[in-house]
């Protein structure tokens, strides 16, 4: 599910996203389980009308995602709740349990997809002007635009960077297609870092209600863009801005 380097630094420098694939898997039983995984946290978590958004995967806390929804003008903040998150629900559907010599058990992939039961969802929603939409779109545009591609293996390869899965929190970020189209790694650079970290405080101020505290965090996504565009006036605009990381 989820990502960490070998030879983290290249990344950390440039401070990007990875493309992201989920066909890639061990086997086919595992390729249909990441799969359909994806189709359930699409229907969950992604509104109609969702222009740009992300998707947070963590390995053993709720999914959630924050969303633009075109047709309302609205950020949308969703998020799971119950005993166990989305993945962990399903999991029992796929595995089983063998015995083996009659005494100890194994784990088994199962021949047929059991039932499972999806946690449920929580939305909540804020109002947000044309310029603030304008901002984030922006911001995610070129976020996405400096991606790496993978490679054929399920690898992202730069140089002698070499990406590989393992247990962590992943988000998911995309624009007018499936959430699974791009990701971040775990050692991601200033950039992905900040964009992490302001979809965060989003998503709480969303939740709590605050539109004039969420206008005032325009500045921090403008600011955000000239730091992913490699603009000079990026630190200007950080020590302007009345709001911080």
């Amino acid at each position: 599910m989820m990502l960490t380097l070998l030879n983290a630094v290249a990344l950390a420098q440039q401070g990007i996203l990875v493309e992201d694939d989920v066909q890639t898997a061990e086997s086919g039983t595992q390729e249909r389980q990441v799969n359909l995984y994806a189709q359930e946290l699409q229907k969950l978590l992604i509104p109609d009308h969702a222009e740009f958004g992300v998707v947070k995967r963590p390995s053993f806390d709720m999914e959630n995602s924050l969303i633009y929804d075109s047709l309302r003008r609205e950020l949308v903040f969703i998020t799971c709740i119950g005993k166990r998150n989305v993945w962990y629900s399903m999991y029992p559907a796929f595995h089983k349990k063998e015995k083996i010599d009659g005494k100890s058990c194994k784990e088994a992939w199962r021949e047929k997809i059991g039932r499972y039961h999806l946690p449920r969802t929580k939305q909540y929603r804020l109002a947000v002007s044309e310029d603030f939409a304008q901002s984030l779109r922006a911001l995610w545009k070129i976020a996405i635009s400096q991606a790496k591609a993978r490679s054929a293996n399920g690898f992202v390869t730069t140089g002698d960077l070499v990406v590989v899965q393992m247990d962590g929190t992943t988000l998911n970020y995309f624009i007018g297609e499936k959430y699974d189209k791009y990701r971040t790694p775990d050692f991601d650079g200033v950039e992905v870092d900040h964009l992490n970290r302001l979809v965060h405080r989003l998503q709480a101020i969303v939740k709590d209600g605050d539109i004039a505290e969420l206008e005032g965090w325009k500045g921090e996504a403008d600011a955000l863009y000239l730091q992913f565009l490699g603009m000079s006036g990026w630190w200007y605009l950080q020590n302007e801005s009345s709001s911080s990381y």
